[in-house]
């Protein structure tokens, strides 16, 4: 029997802002649904999405005389149908509402510790109210998720068990992604970024008379009359010109679509590789024109207005020879795009790349990828350049630099010229080399990097790869995606509990031993059961426990020295005999952390070696290894300049704040001072640490996750008096010495 269709009188639509939508009603999630099921990288890409909307839009705001609102932003339609009693039963867009909710609990906890009191109200009405029965209630969720969402809602650990769902167990890992995600908005800018998203963020409500029309709507928007997309428009338009065998090469094509959407069923890989092709292959980057961004945002309407810089206008030939071309690339990006998604042989950086959000690695790589090259060739093309990427964002991470999106593409673009020449994969080594040289002393990896502020996850995937390094060189099994899984998850584990009192003898202050406790040396992964049954035990008592774990934290065992011969061959083999052992019970707390923090560096300088680029023995011994301290003989050259895109650093540019100037934060009673060094780095004088970011300096002094930096750290200016850094800029702003603030 044909199932009724839906008329107009069955649905109405409107455009929402979230903050309408989550304050008006509440939403249940029909039982039919599947559970809460975003990972990471789905949750990343909306948050990255947001976050960059926003910095966008601040950024094109602060170069226009006068002020305008903050853009909207589209997030997509969503089907429902009311329930009565305000509210909603969601058809579509769980995920989406889901999500959006955890960010806006995570919002929450950041107003509350910068005392942002009104835009914690703000939030709260988003996130729960009162039902009819006068009892808190979550706008989106049930009964089953009330014991989760109460631990993300009042910012505590969470304290799961085996009956979990899937649902449950996911809300918790999503909700400890989403805070690290938003690393760029400077803390001060936080409150305009919660207005943005609540006022200016707005999604398509469509609203049916009931559930079977909301369901059948739902057919029709999923499963059939779906618009055309930029890939068909695209393919209409280069069909239409090539002349001959237009049916030949639509078979193709179709195949080819056919082909790249299997991988994990994803039906935005055709867009995605299109894009990459074009942006590789003919991007201009001159500066005159935007050619990356048109392709990003309308790939078919870019191509049909650079007919010339193509060379298609008026050649069918040349068109055939395009659509040839696109079709022979696609073959290689869907093994490109498999070893993104599960581990290959010799492909393992297309992975680790794609796991921390580096797609655009596909942009170089088919720089460099050729269509007439073979299945080998393209590969080892390929792994040496994600092998680049790989090394690019692990030595940014030592050394306190952003690695968001706008890092990579630059990076990239500075290689793109080169790899366009290359012809085989040495070429590509060759290319590398001269940007490995030019690069190296952009990195000043610190010698007491760790954990701080939201770079949490960045610290997990350090210490996986490490411990999956060791694991493999000792011939025991484990992979990164075995310590990176949400099915047996792992946690840091701090070898030192927090006990200050424990270590007052040798550390007397505080502020010293919280930072030497969360240095990488101090750091290991342990699963999360094991790691929460150690609690606050003391270190020579759980190093007894260690043995049973992983290698490079059982290496503390002395015992466990004896039982394991491939250990004593890993440490031969890599020279860390020095570093990689065991210590007694009265060794200090300072001398273990800071021969572990040594030892990590060193296994760094394997894991992400010149060799994997290809790069030959010649070129090699050019370089320093910024891994590694220079010898005692060596001079190393010193550091260039880098360019942090920070408050701070402008105003050190502009001469606002000279090098060497002292600032102090007063927390608790007690002064905390720092210096500002000439690249606008804060380095605090009680602990030496040094931080890229005013924010998480201050995060670090008051043991919080974010902290107002530029309103709490105070400059004394010549005339004794104490400024705030944000009322120096400010005032430097006002008297045009320092151009309109980018935040």
């Amino acid at each position: 029997m044909e199932q009724p269709k839906v008329t107009i009188e069955d649905i109405s639509v409107s455009n929402v802002s979230l903050k309408k939508l989550f304050e008006e009603s509440f939403y249940t999630i029909d039982f039919y649904q599947r559970e809460y099921a975003w990972g990471e990288e789905e949750v990343r890409t909306l948050v990255t999405d947001l976050r960059d909307a926003f910095l966008e839009g601040v950024e094109a705001a602060g170069t226009r005389r006068k002020p305008e609102p903050m853009p909207q932003y589209f997030l997509g339609p969503f089907v429902y149908y009311e329930r009565g009693d305000n509210v909603r039963s969601l058809v579509d867009g769980q995920q989406r509402f889901t999500t959006l909710h955890l960010i806006f609990m995570t919002l929450r906890s950041i107003s509350i510790r910068l005392n942002a009191q009104g835009h914690t109200e703000m939030l709260t009405s988003v996130i729960r109210n009162f039902d009819e029965r006068s009892k808190p209630r979550y706008r989106i969720g049930d009964e089953e998720r009330a014991k989760v969402l109460n631990a993300i809602y009042e910012d505590r650990q969470y304290e799961g068990t085996q009956a979990d769902s899937l649902s449950v167990r996911n809300l918790w890992r999503r909700s400890q992604d989403i805070e690290p995600m938003l690393r760029e908005v400077p803390a001060e800018s936080y409150t305009r970024f919660i207005e943005w998203l609540l006022n200016r963020v707005v999604m398509v409500g469509i609203r049916a008379s009931d559930s079977n029309n909301a369901f059948r709507i739902f057919e029709s928007m999923n499963d059939r009359g779906a618009r055309l997309t930029a890939v068909d428009l695209l393919k209409s338009y280069l069909l239409a010109n090539v002349g001959e065998d237009e049916d030949k090469l639509n078979h193709q094509w179709r195949h080819m679509l056919a082909e790249l959407t299997t991988v994990r069923d994803d039906r935005s890989a055709p867009g995605h590789f299109l894009k990459a092709a074009l942006q590789a292959r003919y991007a201009r980057l001159d500066g005159e024109h935007d050619d990356m961004a048109g392709i990003e945002s309308a790939l078919n309407l870019w191509v049909r207005r650079n007919e010339d810089h193509l060379g298609l206008r008026g050649r069918p030939d040349r068109f055939h020879a395009f659509v040839e071309e696109l079709l022979r690339l696609a073959t290689f990006y869907r093994t490109f795009l498999h070893a993104s998604r599960t581990l290959q042989d010799g492909l393992e950086a297309l992975y680790f790349n794609a796991r921390n959000g580096l797609d655009s690695q596909m942009i170089a790589i088919f720089a460099a990828v050729r269509a007439d090259d073979i299945l080998v060739e393209a590969k080892d093309k390929a792994r040496r350049i994600a092998a680049y990427i790989d090394r690019w964002y692990i030595l940014r991470i030592l050394s306190d630099l952003p690695v968001q999106q706008r890092d990579l593409m630059e990076a990239i673009s500075a290689l793109l010229p080169g790899l366009r020449r290359c012809r085989t994969a040495d070429d590509v080594s060759t290319v590398l080399a001269t940007h490995v040289q030019g690069e190296e002393r952009e990195y000043a990896v610190l010698e007491g990097f760790g954990l701080r502020g939201t770079n949490r996850g960045q610290v997990k995937y350090l210490l996986a790869r490490l411990t999956a390094f060791v694991q493999q060189g000792c011939g025991q099994h484990g992979e990164v995606p075995d310590y990176l899984s949400d099915t047996r998850p792992y946690q840091i584990e701090h070898l030192f509990a927090n006990k200050p009192e424990r270590h007052r003898d040798e550390i007397p202050d505080a502020l010293r031993f919280r930072s030497l406790r969360n240095q990488l040396g101090g750091l290991v992964l342990l699963p999360d059961k094991d790691n929460a049954s150690l609690g606050a035990m003391p270190y020579d008592e759980k190093i007894e426990l260690y043995g049973r774990h992983n290698v490079l934290v059982g290496v503390l065992d002395q015992r466990y020295h004896r039982r394991f011969p491939g250990l004593r061959e890993f440490v031969k083999a890599h020279k860390v005999e020095s570093c990689m052992r065991s210590f007694g019970t009265k060794t200090p707390m300072a001398t273990i952390v800071q021969t572990r923090q040594e030892l990590y560096l060193r296994l760094c300088s394997k894991i992400w070696s010149f060799d994997h680029m290809g790069l030959s023995a010649d070129d090699q011994a050019k370089f320093s290894d910024p891994f590694l301290k220079p010898e005692a003989d060596e001079v190393a050259p010193p550091p260039r300049k880098i360019r942090l895109r920070t408050d701070v650093a402008r105003m050190v540019a502009a001469g606002v704040i000279q090098p060497g100037t002292r600032i102090v934060f007063t927390h608790l009673g007690f002064n905390h001072w720092a210096q500002i060094n000439d690249e606008g780095r804060i380095t605090l004088e009680g602990t030496g640490g040094i931080y890229s970011k005013i924010d998480e300096a201050g995060a670090f002094v008051r043991e919080t996750r974010t902290c107002d930096g530029m309103g709490m750290w105070y400059v004394t200016r010549e005339d004794g008096e104490m400024l705030s850094l944000r009322a120096l800029r400010d005032q430097a702003v006002a008297a045009g010495v320092l151009a309109g603030r980018r935040m």
